[in-house]
């Protein structure tokens, strides 16, 4: 005669639990059982209500209760491989796909991702592209070329100005040609013209005319100050002061940075795609889309802006804390208007010869040669701009958002962690593991026979708890 332990235990198939206390019955083995699917008889008033028993060293789940005769009955089992052995798979160290623990970087591909989508939106400022505009203009002076930066009503001021004040007051400063004879008219007509030509409006007009002083003129998105410069210099053109003031340009490089914070949606790896979309907006370039998984750890989005004052060359750098995820060029210049107005140099050395037969005969005749040249070469300024803005100005081009799409998983990827683990993937020691653990290709070692060894790596791969 010989005991088992029975036990009312409530466990999983799939499950490591070993059953506590239990009850001794004595028992016997049916003849012909096999001891991985054996056969008790045992005494008993009343029906068995047990759900498992331990024998001969091993724990067996009860397939079935059979009655032989009055107190007399049969119970089948068939072996609890894994609370048998759970000394041996405690000491594994096998393959595991998924098992229960806080994995916050590895994506769940087995959760659905939901269709409806929630957008998230953060913004940054520059500093001070975008915040206002000024005119960059290039000009001719007497000392050279040089590049202001201006206000838009300087700019209006100096196609405003009647240049013809300027020529008549340096005209009036020079002698009148009044040589009575050939002789002296030809010398006085040289003496007028080297002194003409020294003069402010002989300047302006040997210079060129008024759009070739003016090289050109953009306007670009940031305020006259912040392009940086010598403030209040003279803005000359040729040898002309047209009474502008403006920033002497010195260094044509200008930068300046926006910084906004990315708008995550989660915490965990449904930052990656196709869970989460990041946009960024930049109104000199558009929506442009980041890759998630570049952006993994970081927090916020430096846009860089580096512009060549003198072109309007834009370079954007968009940079992490640790990185560059993003560089593209573009130009933020707006063209500005010139309109040509003065007569060449060949136009008026043409003038000059026609006025000489003019200024010879009598002096009233001479003075009349005199005024029809000047006539001839006098200033006739246009407009030098009518046209204003650019599509940049009018979309509040300081400010930069960063946008995400977020779609979920159907379920919180941390609430299947008990009854199916999370995504692992690599060679995990079982010893002091517990819940849910997942194998791919277990081969347990032990004292057991093969059909129990096969038994455990099959439940292993299908998935256990170790409780």
């Amino acid at each position: 005669m010989a005991t088992a332990l029975f036990y009312t235990t409530a466990k999983r198939h799939n499950s490591t639990l070993v059953p506590t206390g239990g009850t001794s019955i004595d028992v016997q083995l049916k003849g012909g059982s096999d001891l991985l699917d054996p056969v008790l008889t045992l005494n008993m008033s009343g029906t068995p209500a047990y759900t498992m028993f331990s024998y001969a060293g091993r724990y067996y789940f009860i397939t079935g209760v059979k009655s032989v005769r009055n107190d007399l009955w049969e119970v089948s089992g068939h072996f609890d491989a894994l609370a048998t052995y759970k000394t041996y798979i405690q000491a594994m160290s096998p393959y595991v796909t998924y098992y229960t623990h806080n994995n916050t970087q590895i994506a769940d591909k087995r959760l659905a991702v939901k269709a409806t989508q929630s957008t998230s939106r953060n913004s940054g400022s520059f500093g001070y592209l975008g915040k206002n505009y000024c005119y960059i203009l290039t000009v001719i002076g007497d000392d050279g070329t040089a590049a202001f930066a201006l206000p838009e009503s300087a700019i209006r001021s100096l196609y405003a100005q009647d240049y013809r004040t300027v020529f008549d007051t340096s005209l009036n400063q020079i002698p009148l040609v009044t040589g009575a004879s050939v002789e002296d008219v030809l010398i006085d007509l040289v003496r007028w013209w080297k002194d003409f030509l020294q003069s402010a409006s002989g300047a302006f007009n040997y210079a060129g005319t008024i759009s070739e002083n003016i090289r050109s003129c953009h306007i670009l998105p940031v305020q006259t100050g912040a392009i940086g410069g010598t403030p209040n210099q003279p803005v000359k053109l040729g040898a002309i002061d047209t009474l502008i003031r403006g920033y002497l340009i010195v260094d044509r490089t200008f930068t300046d940075t926006a910084t906004v914070a990315i708008p995550w949606q989660a915490s965990d790896w449904r930052r990656l795609a196709p869970y989460h979309e990041i946009y960024l907006y930049i109104p000199a370039l558009g929506l442009i889309s980041l890759s998630p998984s570049d952006l993994i750890g970081e927090t916020s989005l430096t846009v860089k802006c580096s512009m060549d004052v003198l072109s309007g060359d834009t370079i954007f750098e968009v940079a992490t804390s640790t990185k560059t995820v993003y560089y593209a060029n573009t130009n933020l210049a707006t063209q500005f208007a010139l309109g040509a107005s003065q007569v060449s140099g060949t136009a008026a050395a043409n003038a000059i010869l026609a006025g000489a037969g003019a200024l010879m005969g009598s002096p009233l005749t001479a003075a009349a040669g005199v005024l029809g040249l000047a006539n001839e070469i006098q200033p006739n300024p246009m407009c030098i701009g009518a046209n204003s803005g650019g599509a940049i100005l009018g979309v509040n081009s300081d400010t930069v958002y960063c946008i995400s799409v977020f779609h979920d998983t159907t379920v919180t990827p941390s609430s299947v962690s008990a009854e199916k683990g999370t995504p692992y993937n690599g060679v995990l020691a079982l010893s002091g593991v517990s819940g849910y653990v997942q194998t791919v290709g277990a081969s347990v070692s032990g004292s057991m026979t093969d059909t129990e060894r096969q038994e455990i790596n099959r439940l292993m791969d299908g998935g256990i708890y170790i409780e």
